[in-house]
Protein backbone atom coordinates (compact mmCIF):
# COMPACT_ATOMS: atom_id res chain seq x y z
CA UNK A 1 0.00 0.00 0.00
CA UNK A 2 1.57 3.41 -0.81
CA UNK A 3 0.04 6.44 1.74
CA UNK A 4 3.32 8.38 1.48
CA UNK A 5 5.31 10.50 -1.35
CA UNK A 6 8.94 11.48 -0.79
CA UNK A 7 11.56 13.19 -2.19
CA UNK A 8 14.91 12.41 -2.17
CA UNK A 9 18.02 13.68 -4.27
CA UNK A 10 18.69 13.55 -7.78
CA UNK A 11 20.97 10.51 -7.95
CA UNK A 12 22.86 11.70 -11.19
CA UNK A 13 23.40 15.16 -9.02
CA UNK A 14 24.15 13.58 -6.10
CA UNK A 15 24.26 9.60 -6.02
CA UNK A 16 25.32 9.24 -2.10
CA UNK A 17 22.87 11.70 -0.90
CA UNK A 18 20.18 9.51 -2.59
CA UNK A 19 21.55 6.17 -1.64
CA UNK A 20 21.32 7.86 1.59
CA UNK A 21 18.22 8.84 1.64
CA UNK A 22 16.67 5.58 0.43
CA UNK A 23 18.20 3.82 3.03
CA UNK A 24 16.60 6.49 5.73
CA UNK A 25 13.33 5.85 4.22
CA UNK A 26 13.69 1.98 4.28
CA UNK A 27 14.58 2.24 7.82
CA UNK A 28 11.95 4.95 9.02
CA UNK A 29 9.26 3.28 6.82
CA UNK A 30 10.35 -0.51 8.04
CA UNK A 31 10.05 -1.21 4.64
CA UNK A 32 10.71 -4.97 3.78
CA UNK A 33 10.89 -4.12 -0.26
CA UNK A 34 11.90 -1.77 -2.72
CA UNK A 35 10.30 -1.83 -6.12
CA UNK A 36 11.98 0.44 -8.74
CA UNK A 37 8.97 2.34 -10.68
CA UNK A 38 11.13 5.30 -12.42
CA UNK A 39 11.98 5.29 -16.44
CA UNK A 40 14.59 3.43 -17.85
CA UNK A 41 17.01 6.51 -17.54
CA UNK A 42 17.22 5.98 -13.64
CA UNK A 43 17.61 2.24 -13.44
CA UNK A 44 21.16 2.62 -12.92
CA UNK A 45 20.66 4.11 -10.48
CA UNK A 46 17.95 2.26 -8.56
CA UNK A 47 19.98 -1.12 -9.28
CA UNK A 48 22.97 0.62 -6.96
CA UNK A 49 20.16 0.61 -4.06
CA UNK A 50 20.05 -3.24 -2.92
CA UNK A 51 23.66 -2.89 -1.34
CA UNK A 52 22.35 0.06 1.32
CA UNK A 53 19.30 -1.25 2.08
CA UNK A 54 18.62 -2.37 5.54
CA UNK A 55 18.60 -5.63 6.84
CA UNK A 56 15.34 -8.03 6.07
CA UNK A 57 14.77 -4.98 3.15
CA UNK A 58 15.73 -6.03 -0.48
CA UNK A 59 15.36 -4.43 -3.78
CA UNK A 60 13.49 -6.16 -6.88
CA UNK A 61 16.24 -4.26 -8.96
CA UNK A 62 18.40 -6.17 -11.37
CA UNK A 63 21.99 -5.91 -10.52
CA UNK A 64 24.48 -2.99 -12.16
CA UNK A 65 25.97 -5.44 -14.36
CA UNK A 66 22.90 -6.44 -15.38
CA UNK A 67 21.48 -3.58 -15.87
CA UNK A 68 23.97 -1.61 -17.77
CA UNK A 69 23.90 -4.92 -20.43
CA UNK A 70 20.10 -4.82 -20.83
CA UNK A 71 20.68 -0.59 -21.45
CA UNK A 72 23.32 -1.30 -23.81
CA UNK A 73 22.07 -2.10 -27.15
CA UNK A 74 25.12 -4.19 -28.58
CA UNK A 75 25.56 -5.84 -25.09
CA UNK A 76 21.45 -6.84 -25.76
CA UNK A 77 22.10 -8.19 -28.61
CA UNK A 78 25.00 -10.36 -28.14
CA UNK A 79 23.34 -11.76 -25.23
CA UNK A 80 20.05 -12.30 -27.13
CA UNK A 81 22.26 -14.29 -29.50
CA UNK A 82 23.67 -16.42 -27.05
CA UNK A 83 20.83 -17.63 -25.62
CA UNK A 84 20.15 -18.48 -29.39
CA UNK A 85 17.58 -15.73 -29.75
CA UNK A 86 17.02 -13.75 -32.97
CA UNK A 87 18.43 -9.90 -32.73
CA UNK A 88 19.60 -7.58 -34.85
CA UNK A 89 22.67 -7.17 -36.17
CA UNK A 90 24.50 -5.00 -33.54
CA UNK A 91 28.02 -2.92 -33.95
CA UNK A 92 29.40 -0.03 -31.61
CA UNK A 93 30.73 3.00 -33.31
CA UNK A 94 32.59 5.56 -31.32
CA UNK A 95 33.39 7.57 -33.46
CA UNK A 96 32.21 9.72 -36.65
CA UNK A 97 35.35 7.81 -38.53
CA UNK A 98 33.94 4.71 -37.64
CA UNK A 99 30.66 5.65 -38.60
CA UNK A 100 31.62 6.50 -42.15
CA UNK A 101 33.81 3.29 -42.02
CA UNK A 102 31.20 0.97 -41.46
CA UNK A 103 29.11 2.75 -44.11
Amino acid sequence: CVDRFAMVPLPEKDLAGYLDAVRALAIEEKADLFIPVTSPAASEYEAQVAPVLPAGCVSWSLDLETVRDLDDKTAFCSSAERLGLPAPRSHRVASDEEAHAFN
